[in-house]
């Protein structure tokens, strides 16, 4: 073959193999809301690398498999913190960006600002953080008020009774805003059908200096348990009042801010060694000891990617949270909303699969409410030396919470 039947030969291949080239998908856009600034920070500094790793993680494995191995981007916006920003926020996502989905921490007032933008601009949109699901387009795989904060507290009370501790009658206590009054609402008829009494239901004031007066109501109840939602300033006021009364006969069961790693550090050594491990419980979705393979896999990479940042529950909450949009993507086989949304709604991520990061039976899929259908929590204690345990359910208990720590 001369030199010019040669050339025009390769001028042909590179004109076959270019439009391959060309043909390679745009990436999926997903809008990252987060309150990189101001009180809620320290959430979204866990929750932003946790999801910047899930998704590096899809990217280097082929991307989004049924839209030709399109690449997930993401575009991370900061709120500060401040509610009336997050609608302003989402509605510049979807309408400069072009995201096809939007996620985020997304707290319960966050996603209540939030859920009427999507619903107008229809994109689906996942908070990782909120109990309640509000509008056509928003989910959630935050915690439910009722079955999974009240109603895994009450079955903690029942567990531990069966296992022989005297738990007759029962205090509430909770800080007095929407999350900690959904939560008391749920728990009292739960409380009043079952075999136990309410010895007092006190509910705790946001701006209240100390907790003291509330403790000494407490104290006077003589409930054998105290549950309840408490924000994380109530609860650490509650822990200070019950090691200034040294009140620690009664069973204390709070959710998140009880389990929250950082309890352990505003309160300092002293009196956290003096509570915390003395009937003290919180709920939580993760913790370090689960023998749950998958659980400890994300967090083992996380914390490998980003040796800085200390994850705790938020950051693996986040992490899954980005696995579930990875699959209702593939799923959906489109960027078309209406698709991307019902793929919400059929969603299934089984147990058995690597990419169910929490330890539940009933894996993950949504229900009409948009919330998981399996919304079931895990019960943590405290050790002397300030480590988390898991207490309940049986199947993953570390420890027996009978048993002295």
């Amino acid at each position: 073959m001369n030199t010019i039947l040669r050339v025009a030969a390769c001028m042909v291949a590179i004109a076959t193999l270019s439009p391959l080239r060309a043909e390679e998908p745009a990436p999926v856009r997903v809008g990252l809301i987060e309150s990189l600034s101001g009180n809620l920070s320290p959430y979204s500094k866990e929750a932003v690398p946790a999801a910047r790793y899930i998704f590096d993680q899809v990217n280097a494995q082929g991307g989004i498999k049924s839209l030709g191995g399109a690449k997930l981007e993401l575009i991370v916006a900061d709120d500060e913190s401040d509610a009336s920003k997050t609608a302003s926020i989402a509605r510049k996502l979807i309408s400069e960006d072009h995201v096809s989905v939007l996620m985020g921490s997304l707290l319960t007032s966050q996603m209540l600002a939030i859920s009427p933008v999507a619903d107008e601009l229809k994109v689906p949109t996942l908070s990782v953080w909120a109990s309640s699901a509000k509008g056509d387009y928003v989910y959630t795989i935050g915690m439910p008020y009722d079955r999974a904060q009240a109603d895994t507290m009450m079955a903690f009370l029942h567990y531990l009774a069966k296992r022989g501790v005297p738990i007759h009658n029962v205090a509430t206590t909770y800080s007095n805003y929407e999350a900690g009054q959904q939560v008391n609402r749920a728990l009292l008829p739960l409380i009043k059908s079952s075999d136990l009494t309410l010895a007092a239901d006190v509910p705790l004031d946001l701006n209240s200096a100390n907790q003291m007066s509330d403790m000494l109501r407490l104290r006077a109840a003589n409930p054998d348990a105290v549950i309840g939602l408490q924000n994380p300033k109530n609860a650490e006021q509650l822990q200070r009042a019950r090691f200034n009364l040294r009140y620690t006969k009664s069973i204390f069961l709070g959710t998140v801010a009880m389990a929250d790693k950082h309890l352990w550090n505003v309160l300092g050594p002293d009196i956290a060694k003096a509570v915390l491990p003395v009937n003290t419980y919180g709920l939580a979705m993760y913790s370090s000891g689960v023998k749950y393979a998958p659980m400890q896999q994300v967090m083992a990479g996380l914390q490998k990617a980003y040796p800085d940042v200390a994850f705790s529950q938020f950051g693996f909450n986040s992490a899954q949270g980005g696995r579930i949009v990875q699959h209702v993507l593939e799923l959906a086989a489109s960027r078309d909303p209406e698709a991307i949304r019902d793929a919400f709604n059929k969603l299934k991520i089984s147990p058995g699969d690597p990419d169910l990061y929490y330890a539940r039976d009933g894996g993950i899929s949504f229900g009409p409410d948009r919330t998981l259908t399996d919304s079931s929590l895990m019960v943590v204690g405290w050790t002397s030396e300030g480590h988390q345990v898991v207490v309940f359910p049986e199947k993953y208990a570390e420890v027996d919470p009978t048993k002295p720590r």
